[in-house]
């Protein structure tokens, strides 16, 4: 691993580390903290959900082999926890497989990088994330007079707020899967190639598996239930929106 070096400021959004390694820990903390954050460390899966929502992090970066306990299950367990709906999780392994990326992703990890890492990039998807999540923390605190509206049949999502609603019933999306739908949203006519997707919701600052925007697209399409036709892969090229 190599350290960060000199990295640009970020917003000062609190950051919960989970990594038994003291080393690695230490390191993530000393280089988050440098790039602006609030950084609270936990060398455990004990009372992950509840340091989380007591410390009201904006994400967890949790390693995915604990002592204690699987990464993937907190992770799970994070995502049924209706305290923390929009909670960012960026999960941190050795184990790099595609079926390894997937199993993560499935289980609710909004990111995946792999030991050994380079801090720098752990920095860069950390504050891409972080920013994220907070945009919308503070969209919905937005009036509603300043509302941007985009529709698509009994879809309806208003970008200031980052709120999704199927047929009147709020859907609660998570942050890649909102700026995934809302590209779609904003770009009716585009048919939109994985590559550029990774580029626009990674800010073009780290690699991402093309595999990572297929699971996104998956569970965006779960997540919106019946309005999940609203995504349409074209075959070869990638995705877009569906005409109505």
């Amino acid at each position: 691993m190599q350290a960060a070096g000199s990295l640009s400021r970020a917003p000062a959004a609190r950051v919960v580390v989970v990594e038994d390694e003291a080393d690695v820990r230490r390191l993530l903390e000393f280089n988050l903290t440098g790039a602006g954050f609030d950084v609270v460390g936990l060398e455990s899966a004990a009372q992950v959900a509840d340091t989380v929502a007591r410390e009201d992090a904006a994400l967890v970066v949790l390693d995915r082999m604990l002592p204690d306990g699987d990464g993937l299950a907190v992770c799970s367990e994070i995502r049924r926890d209706e305290r923390l709906a929009g909670l960012g999780i960026l999960l941190l392994t050795a184990l790099g497989s595609e079926a390894d990326r997937v199993a993560g992703l499935s289980a609710g990890a909004d990111d995946y990088v792999v030991k050994p890492f380079s801090v720098r990039e752990v920095v860069a998807r950390v504050r891409i994330l972080a920013s994220a999540v907070e945009t919308r923390r503070k969209a919905r605190q937005l009036d509603a007079a300043g509302a941007r509206i985009f529709r698509w049949r009994d879809v309806l999502v208003d970008v200031f707020r980052h709120r999704v609603f199927g047929a009147g019933v709020e859907i609660e999306l998570r942050p890649f899967e909102f700026l995934l739908l809302l590209t779609f949203l904003e770009t009716p006519d585009q048919v939109w190639s994985r590559e550029a997707l990774i580029a626009k919701l990674w800010n073009g600052e780290v690699s991402t598996s093309r595999r990572t925007i297929d699971v996104h697209i998956r569970r965006l399409r779960e997540r919106l239930g019946p309005f999940g036709e609203v995504v349409e892969t074209v075959h070869g090229v990638g995705y877009r929106l569906r005409p109505e």
